[in-house]
């Protein structure tokens, strides 16, 4: 779990994504509505070469969280949404698993997470998604009460209404579009975006965390309600995608990393706005 600072909201792009340490394993789902126990251990520097380093281009690194848990589905946390204020938030795991809690901040920085519940995510007809294959939930995202889950390996965003069914919501997929089947295996969903206001405001942003089009870019989609935009995120040092969110009021933020060996990863922050098309870029070595 990560935090960094430095622009409006950045909390909820970067918590789990850029320093998560998971020591436990997810072997499979959870089988009902638990409560969870999970071992918080803070994270004080993000750049091991130089502890003392907490600004990375326009962020600003706040501290950190390693988490364990005994709980067999606990591990592989792969999307978040953080509610507005910071403090509780909902996670996806990559095999079909709700993780929520509350996170604990002492002085400003992370310290530790309680009221932390695991359950299924939902199918339709109230079986765990991932009975039927459905389990490499890779991406979330929020508007207005509703969350989307982006799934890989199927190719599907399924919508859940957690404002009215909380953890027990199910989930209904949404029309994706025919060319979703020919992104690349296990190296597609890892972004959905729900933009909340501007010009694509009640449409949704899906970028592939590697899949490349003719020019070696990420291939990505903008979904709308009867209308279906293609488009790419130039793809830069070869980082791949590992998540999105959007900050208001335009700025469409990606996340992602690539191993340099089994105790380093690099990571990074872009941000693009949708109206203006800049980006700016913070980079670092974990």
């Amino acid at each position: 779990m990560s935090f960094l600072r430095g622009r409006p909201s950045i909390v909820g792009l970067v918590l789990f994504i850029l320093a998560v340490v998971v020591a436990v394993a997810a072997p499979r789902y959870a089988t009902g509505l638990v409560r969870v126990v999970i071992d918080a251990t803070p994270v004080t520097s993000f750049d091991n070469r130089d502890p003392s380093k907490v600004r990375f281009g326009n962020l600003e690194f706040r501290g950190g969280l390693a988490l364990e848990s005994k709980y067999p589905a606990f591990g592989g946390i792969s999307g978040i949404h953080v509610e507005p204020g910071g403090n509780r938030f909902i996670a996806v795991t990559d095999k079909g698993s709700w993780l929520r809690g509350r996170i604990i901040y002492r002085d400003g920085r992370p310290a530790g997470i309680a009221d932390t519940e695991m359950a299924p995510i939902l199918g339709q007809d109230g079986r765990p998604l991932a009975a039927r294959g459905w389990y490499d939930t890779e991406s979330l995202a929020e508007r207005d009460g509703i969350l989307y889950v982006g799934i890989e390996r199927v190719e599907q965003i399924v919508r859940f209404d957690y404002r009215r069914d909380g953890l027990l919501a199910r989930g209904q997929p949404i029309n994706v579009p025919a060319d979703f089947k020919t992104l690349t295996y296990n190296k597609s969903l890892e972004c959905v975006a729900a933009p909340q206001q501007g010009s694509l405001a009640g449409e949704l942003i899906a970028v592939s965390e590697k899949s490349l089009d003719a020019a070696g870019n990420l291939r990505s989609f903008v979904l709308g309600t009867n209308r279906v935009t293609r488009f790419s995120v130039k793809r830069t040092d070869e980082f791949d995608v590992s998540d999105c969110t959007i900050l208001p009021p335009d700025d469409c933020c990606l996340s992602g990393a690539f191993p340099l060996c089994a105790a380093s990863r690099y990571a990074f922050v872009a941000c693009l706005s949708l109206v203006s098309k800049k980006v700016w870029w913070s980079t670092a070595a974990q």
